[in-house]
């Protein structure tokens, strides 16, 4: 190859990649000693515009009862455990195809973005800021 970066460095390979159809679903995840729990389950909200036939409008929870979302829990927990990811959070993004969920990325981290905000409304954590590390170890000792 004979291109650089935007960066400027060189661009000595590409990646290339599947196109997956489907919805794509966020995952996320806190685990201690290999012991994941699901903290919550997005569905990304893609629809045309722009002249862009996938552009991300927000995101939408998912009731984790129904069956896509069971398939999804134990597909990302799996996919932890062959990763070795054994302990903090995780947020995994996961296109379900019509041949099942195929992992997009995995990162060992909380979700970003305004995403604390948002579950702070959701379940009433309204003392998380001032009290983090007591928090932490109060939902910790409840999931596990």
């Amino acid at each position: 190859m004979n291109s650089q970066l935007v960066n400027g460095g060189d661009c000595p390979s590409v990646l290339c990649q599947e196109f997956l159809k489907g919805d794509e679903y966020v995952v996320d995840h806190v685990s201690r000693d290999g012991v994941h729990k699901t903290v919550m389950l997005w569905v990304y909200d893609k629809r045309k515009a722009n002249g862009g036939d996938f552009v991300y409008f927000g995101m939408k929870p998912v009731d984790p009862s129904t069956e896509v979302a069971k398939i999804l829990i134990n597909y990302t927990r799996r996919t932890l455990d062959v990763l070795g990811i054994k302990h903090g959070p995780s947020h995994s993004e996961i296109m379900m195809t019509t041949e099942g969920p195929c992992l997009v990325e995995v990162n060992c981290r909380a979700h970003g973005g305004k995403i604390l905000q948002v579950v702070k409304n959701v379940i009433l954590l309204c003392k998380f800021d001032q009290h983090t590390n007591i928090s932490i170890h109060y939902i910790l000792n409840l999931l596990f």
